[in-house]
């Protein structure tokens, strides 16, 4: 389950890297979606450490 939650997150994580890289070419603020894309992007990378064939688990066994 955990890992369908961190495909997903990847997902929005990609989706939210796009919109705010197309608003700020547009010339508007695109705050808000670099906001949104930094906290779903260390959500995804924490998820990924943690989960068992993540780095730390790799390291510890």
């Amino acid at each position: 389950m955990l890992y369908g939650i961190k495909f997903l997150l990847g997902l929005v994580t990609i989706g939210l890297m796009e919109m705010a890289i197309i608003k700020q070419r547009k010339k508007g603020t695109g705050r808000n979606l670099m906001i949104g894309l930094i906290v779903f992007l260390i959500i995804t990378i924490a998820l990924g450490i943690y989960l068992p064939m993540g780095p730390l688990s790799a390291m510890f066994q």
